[in-house]
């Protein structure tokens, strides 16, 4: 039995497929290899090529920090706000917040890179993910979820309680920072 025409053709592109994949590395005028260049050709014979990084654009709905507050048994805030690439700030509050429902606000490109100045020099990225660190839950106290995003760094951190000055200076400066926003209220999006 002879096997169809299509089935070699299949196993050729699977094999063809799966070769590994070499970086291209160029020194640009510094003499620093660059993986990936994008390389900028000249408009004029007399202008020397450039050389630049590979440039990795960050999805403009990409979350670069977030907060958010769970509920309790008594009169607890619940809400989360999330800091995007887009430099939109959204803030969805569930109860016990000045503003219930789905709100956006404009924030400038500064403020994104002040964040993330502010979470590297707190040394967030160096912390445990959750505090207590035991994990000892108590019945109806609050938590406090943070997320921080950084190039190639990640980080979400736990507070219910007992967390270090560094975590609680970064959930204020993230609260504080979002009064100085003008809001918008926003038809939620399923």
């Amino acid at each position: 039995m002879q096997p169809p025409k299509y089935y070699l053709l299949f196993i050729v592109l699977i094999f063809a497929n799966c070769t590994p994949k070499t970086v291209q590395k160029i020194p640009n005028s510094d003499g620093i290899q660059i993986e990936n260049p994008v390389v900028l050709l000249p408009e004029t014979e007399e202008e020397p090529y450039q050389i630049l990084p590979e440039i990795t654009l960050q999805p403009k709905n990409q979350v670069i920090a977030s907060l958010k507050t769970t509920p309790c048994y008594g009169k607890c805030p619940v809400y989360e706000i999330k800091f995007l690439a887009s430099q939109y700030v959204t803030w969805r509050g569930h109860a016990n917040t000045s503003r219930i429902g789905f709100y956006e606000a404009r924030m400038d490109g500064k403020m994104l890179e002040e964040i993330t100045k502010r979470a590297e020099s707190l040394g967030l990225f160096d912390l445990e993910e959750m505090y207590p660190e035991q994990g000892e839950f108590l019945e109806d106290y609050p938590a406090v979820v943070t997320h921080i995003y950084s190039g190639e760094r990640e980080k979400r951190i736990v507070n219910i309680y007992d967390a270090p000055d560094a975590v609680r200076i970064f959930e204020e400066y993230l609260i504080e920072s979002t009064k100085k926003l003008t809001w918008n209220e926003i038809d939620e999006v399923d």
